[in-house]
């Protein structure tokens, strides 16, 4: 043992000795001057030293400043290299903690993700608030945040009915009825049923397992009924411009009546005159001083374009029905008068085209009230006109008018921002673009929109003339530059506080989006018992790319109108905006088809599809686009044939040849033709089918034996012929390719 004098009246060297024992004599190698491998220790030297040192603080002979209690806590071997450990200690102690909160705020959102009920989403709401609020004052307890956050109501709690409108994924099935996919995909495969987790669920096994679960499931319907009917219609406020949509049959003259209406080109000219995308005009009046100006929709008559005119109609004040006087009432115009009638909706009919030699008005009336429409007894509620001499636009205008006014219908440009998403899609410059309807308060920039699961600030704003401005009151239709993704066409939009409220109104969003998956692979009930499996590798993959959300819409429901029996749409991508490399590559990988529909295709992108052999097409006309993904899906289907015969024999004779033995027939009707497929019929029965492989008249070759001759016919594969069997000898003609 090292022992050092110290005079007492120098503590502060008693101090640096004690530095120097502890360097000299460490069992930690790299802080020890003299490490020994094996030490032996022979006397507390922390002892000697503490109690030395306590007597010279008790004689007051150490500084103040010297702390007795941290060397009596460290080691006596090295203090700073265990202190540098606890602080190490320390610091990983915290990432533990800040890992904790970060799984819990984790299983937050996936709870708030899970559930459904719109009641339950607002208790979930209300307990990731106070959460937040407790996070700052008890950080210690993740348990018990644990137990206050994630309380999942169980499945007995909640009803035991739901609505199903469309097919579902197991994933997203399995969060309605809340059980787990791994329990379905395994309750399913026990069935024989083999099924993945993004695969479609047809309805009828929904309901097989709805009904294991204890649900009762309830098919929700497309009919618009009152209650769908625009919330908007307010009794406060001040009058304000109606949204008035003019509805009807392709080709009845709608886009022509605004183009009479606006009178100044505003209305761009369609594509082969026909209306593809949903048209809005603010149209200014001055002959009347409460209603200054008019909102007005015009929608495409076609019936592709089904889900548009379904949700801009809930968002309509006043109906315009347009029948052509030089036609009858058609699908579209039933269609129409089915929403006038189920919503109770304000409307005036306008028969058009009234200045054709073949306009028959009174026709069109009769057809009008055998669909319960009254064409006779209120002058206000029918407009004839034509839009090519302007005939009777003003008696529109004022009819509009007078029913605004009875309508009522008001806003509030002070009140809470509220309207509806009419457009959007993705602009390759300036990002994710929406033409919105307000309907109530004051639009600014700055402001924070939230429409479904998608929110952002407005950056800009543009009017229906395209100038930009900095705000915009109720009611109005405006082009805006806001939200971080492409929102869906038809949703609601309102105003958050800030972007903390954004995100939890966006993760609470109720409001459900339109799958393009629907296409995709499909398990159904009968499907999953057939078991002829020859189609199943029968896919198309598409990617498709258009201008506008309206325009998914439209292709969407003409897709789902082709059959599907024989080959598989595989719907990969479905998104608007220009096509680039990354649908290039997707296509590659996949053996995808590229489709664009009103989108332009630069010369770039033409030219490496073209190098790499990736069919991609572009089509301005929805038709078009339709048939040619017939083409392609019909090129995977097998050619189906039928048989004609083209003759008839019987079996007279038989001979004995080298290479076989030959049937020696009578042509009855028609003709035998050499390599002719032929059914070999006994007492009524086909007992074999098979080829002519030689055919002779007497001893020579021959190619066909036309009636009331002799022949013999030989069949390399089949000798067992029999006197008087008949031969039906046909040809095969193939059929038309159906889906």
């Amino acid at each position: 043992m090292l022992l050092i004098k110290i005079p007492e009246n120098h503590p502060q060297m008693y101090i640096s000795s004690y530095t120097v024992f502890k360097k000299c004599f460490s069992l930690y190698k790299y802080n020890s001057i003299l490490h020994l491998k094996k030490p032996k220790l022979l006397s507390d030297s922390k002892i000697i030293l503490k109690e030395s040192l306590l007597n010279l603080k008790n004689t007051n002979k150490l500084p103040l400043s010297f702390d007795l209690d941290q060397y009596g806590k460290s080691d006596p071997n090295n203090s700073d290299f265990f202190a540098s450990m606890n602080n190490k200690k320390h610091k990983l102690k915290q990432k533990r903690k800040t890992k904790a909160k970060i799984q819990v705020k984790n299983l937050l959102d996936k709870q708030f993700d899970s559930i459904e009920d719109t009641e339950i989403q607002k208790e979930s709401l209300d307990r990731s608030v106070q959460y937040v609020k407790a996070r700052k004052t008890r950080k210690n307890s993740v348990d018990s945040l644990l137990k206050h956050s994630l309380e999942i109501p169980s499945v007995n709690d909640r009803a035991k009915e739901i609505c199903i409108s469309s097919s579902l994924t197991i994933n997203e099935l399995a969060v309605h009825l809340g059980t787990s996919s791994s329990e379905i995909i395994k309750w399913l495969f026990l069935r024989g049923i083999p099924a993945t987790i993004n695969e479609l669920l047809d309805i009828s096994i929904i309901k097989l397992v709805a009904e294991y679960y204890g649900f009762n499931i309830k098919e929700s319907t497309v009919n618009i009924n009152k209650s769908a009917i625009n919330p908007d219609k307010r009794i406060e406020g001040e009058l304000t411009a109606p949204v008035v949509t003019l509805l009807g049959h392709v080709d009845h003259g709608k886009t022509s009546i605004i183009k009479a209406i606006l009178n100044n080109g505003q209305v761009k000219a369609e594509t082969r005159h026909i209306t593809q995308a949903l048209g809005s005009y603010e149209i200014s009046l001055d002959i009347d001083k409460d209603i200054k100006k008019l909102i007005i929709l015009d929608t495409p008559g076609h019936a592709a374009f089904f889900s548009m005119r379904r949700r801009v109609v809930k968002l309509t004040d006043i109906a315009i029905l347009v029948v052509a006087a030089d036609d009858d009432l058609q699908e579209q115009t039933i269609e129409v008068i089915n929403y006038i009638k189920s919503m109770e909706l304000a409307h005036i009919v306008v028969i058009s085209k009234i200045d054709k030699k073949e306009a028959n008005v009174g026709k069109v009336k009769k057809q009008l009230e055998e669909q319960g429409i009254s064409t006779y007894h209120n002058s206000d509620s029918i407009v004839e006109l034509s839009a090519m001499t302007k005939c009777n636009v003003d008696s529109l205008l004022s009819c509009l008018i007078r029913l605004a006014k009875k309508e009522n219908i008001r806003s509030n440009p002070a009140g809470p921002i509220k309207g509806y998403i009419l457009e959007a899609y993705l602009d390759k410059q300036k990002g994710s673009l929406a033409k919105i309807l307000l309907r109530n308060g004051t639009l600014k920039v700055g402001h924070i929109l939230v429409a479904g699961s998608t929110y952002g600030k407005v950056k800009a704003i543009n009017s229906n003339t395209n100038q930009r401005v900095l705000e915009i009151s109720s009611t109005s239709i405006v082009s805006i530059l806001c939200f971080n993704t492409v929102p869906q066409a038809g949703l609601s939009f309102i105003q958050a506080s800030n972007e903390k409220n954004a995100k939890l109104l966006a993760a609470s969003s109720t409001q459900t989006q339109p799958h393009t998956k629907l296409l995709n692979n499909r398990v159904s009930l009968d499907g999953s018992m057939k078991k002829n499996s020859k189609n199943v590798n029968r896919i198309v993959n598409l990617i498709l790319k258009t201008d506008c959300q309206g325009s998914i819409e439209a292709v969407m429901h003409l897709l789902k109108s082709i059959p599907q029996n024989k080959v598989q749409l595989n719907l990969l991508l479905v998104a608007t905006g220009e096509i680039s490399m990354k649908e290039i590559n997707l296509a590659l990988t996949s053996k995808a088809i590229i489709l664009a529909f009103n989108l332009p295709i630069t010369a770039y992108i033409v030219d490496i599809a073209k190098k790499e052999n990736i069919p991609i097409k572009s089509f301005d006309l929805i038709y078009y686009m339709l048939d040619y993904i017939k083409e392609c899906m019909l090129l995977l289907v097998d050619a189906e044939y039928e048989k004609h015969v083209i003759g008839l024999a019987i079996v007279k004779d038989l001979f004995t040849v080298n290479r076989g033995i030959v049937a020696g027939c009578f042509v009855s009707k028609g003709k035998l033709e050499k390599k002719a497929p032929f059914d070999l019929i006994r007492m009524g029965k086909v007992i074999y089918t098979g080829t002519i492989d030689s055919l002779k008249k007497e001893k020579d070759d021959a190619e066909n034996i036309l009636a009331d001759h002799d022949c013999g016919v030989m069949c390399h594969n089949y000798s067992l012929w029999e006197v008087g069997d008949s031969l039906e000898v046909y040809e095969l003609r193939p059929l038309e390719k159906t889906l």
